[in-house]
């Protein structure tokens, strides 16, 4: 037996994949989170107000929804709806970043690994591809639009309790729009070709990364009822391949539990021998004790059974695959980006029948502090999957706070029972097909576009001690 240590991550790192080998094949997998943030420990004392910009920090790439999750949690514990325009300034938002992070992951992170010198799809060869060197110019596009409503990006300044403090401008809606529509005719012209071409060369030939159908999204896109039912992407869970539920908040939230047994906690640190059993700063989130995957392939998959077992964007469709597999994720994910470049004209529309009709164009509305206690919930997505961000609050100041974040899913360690996190599951009995086995580990893992960052988070250092005080597990 063969045992091969990886840092696979191209722009963020932080995690460490161990794979043992038996042949051509991966017969053991762990994954590990490690380094320690504890930006939920940060949250505490802060008003619900302040708190929102906080919790954008998580991360630099994926900020926007982790601004979206948290001021989401702040307004329910608050009892505060925000008005319609700024639901529809939120989205817009949204679509932009959705587009950009889905370019910059198909195009920059994971599809070079299906180029030269490894495969054969030349137009995503790093720093020299047509599509890689395109991919930078559009991602920065949609990075652009959102930052026209969101003030600047990363970090949103103009997302705020209550709603958002920009109006809904002609002018700068406009704005938005040419730049997506940029980004649309590249994405259906140049982008989703190529990456047909890449599904139709490897999803025969490259078997890899293959696990059950045991699939989890909380729907992101709201309408104006903020009802989740209603949302662009439904929330719904599948196991082994069925839907079983779209309930967002009585079938789906409630039965979510984490486990850390496999998980470092106060002064564990840095052990990674399997005697001492931790060997990751990331929890082990579970549905109903199953083990999920959440992300691109899980959102297509519930709207797909939502909506007679495919997805159409104008010429492509999209249809569930036997199971969940790399080739599978990568794809899904650029599908996605098609989809979201037809969707956002929808949104756009809407925003331009609430300018023409002159009504309900307040996008914030004010609030009082709330005294004693209460507590929200934030459940969205994010680009990687499932978000999930929870505040308990007395007298307007953050007691607690909760962030599960899709690679906290993904990227997971084992649990008490001894189940696998969904990379390791998808590791395990992969066949190494490349000359460098490190080339079909690296792309099993890079298809979950793993961010560490959102998955672990701050130590508190005594003065000239490695001693960790007060640190519990965090996102």
């Amino acid at each position: 037996m063969k045992e091969i240590v990886l840092t696979p991550t191209r722009i963020e790192g932080h995690l460490t994949v161990k794979v043992v080998l038996e042949g051509r094949r991966v017969v053991e997998a762990f994954t590990s989170g490690t380094m320690y943030r504890g930006i939920e420990l940060l949250m505490r004392g802060r008003t619900l107000a302040d708190a929102v910009f906080l919790a954008s920090r998580v991360c630099g790439v994926c900020s926007l929804p982790h601004s979206l999750a948290s001021v989401t949690a702040m307004e329910r514990a608050l009892g505060i709806v925000p008005p319609p325009a700024a639901i529809i300034l939120r989205n817009l938002m949204m679509y932009a970043y959705l587009i950009y992070d889905h370019i910059l992951h198909c195009c920059i992170l994971a599809g070079p690994d299906y180029a030269p010198p490894h495969g054969v799809i030349e137009d995503l060869k790093w720093g020299e591809g047509k599509v890689f060197l395109e991919g930078l110019k559009m991602q920065r596009k949609a990075l652009e639009a959102s930052a026209i409503f969101s003030g600047k990006f990363p970090h949103s300044a103009s997302i705020i309790v209550g709603g958002v403090s920009v109006n809904l401008d002609p002018q700068k809606l406009f704005t938005f729009a040419s730049r997506l529509k940029e980004a649309k005719k590249w994405v259906m012209e140049v982008m989703i070709p190529t990456f047909e071409k890449l599904h139709e060369k490897y999803s025969s030939e490259l078997i890899s990364g293959e696990r059950e159908a045991n699939l989890i999204t909380y729907g992101v896109l709201d309408d104006t009822s903020l009802d989740p039912a209603r949302r662009v992407f439904k929330p719904g869970v599948i196991i082994n391949g069925a839907l079983i539920t779209t309930d967002l908040f009585n079938e789906i939230e409630p039965y979510v539990q984490e486990d850390t047994t496999y998980t470092y906690q106060g002064r564990e640190l840095g052990n990674t021998s399997l005697e001492h059993r931790k060997y990751s700063y990331v929890k082990a989130p579970r549905y109903r004790g199953y083990v999920m995957e959440t992300g691109p392939l899980a959102r297509l998959w519930v709207n797909a059974l939502l909506s007679g077992g495919k997805i159409r964007v104008e010429t492509i469709e999209w249809k569930p695959p036997r199971k969940p597999n790399t080739v599978e994720r990568v794809y899904a994910r650029a599908f996605e980006t098609a989809f979201l470049c037809s969707r956002v004209f929808d949104e756009i529309e809407n925003a331009l029948e609430m300018l023409r009709k002159r009504e309900e164009l307040v996008t914030w509305i004010p609030w009082r502090e709330v005294r004693g206690e209460s507590s929200g919930v934030g459940l969205i997505e994010a680009a990687r999957g499932a978000l999930k961000h929870r505040v308990e609050a007395g007298n307007f100041t953050v007691k607690s706070y909760e962030i599960i974040s899709p690679t906290t899913w993904n990227a997971s360690p084992r649990d008490k029972y001894g189940k696998r996190g969904a990379v390791e599951e998808a590791l395990v009995n992969t066949e190494i097909q490349s000359n460098d086995p490190a080339v079909d580990i690296v792309r099993v893992v890079r298809a979950f576009d793993p961010c560490m960052a959102c998955a672990v988070h701050y130590i508190t250092i005594s003065r000239g001690s490695p001693e960790i005080r007060a640190a519990t597990i965090s996102a």
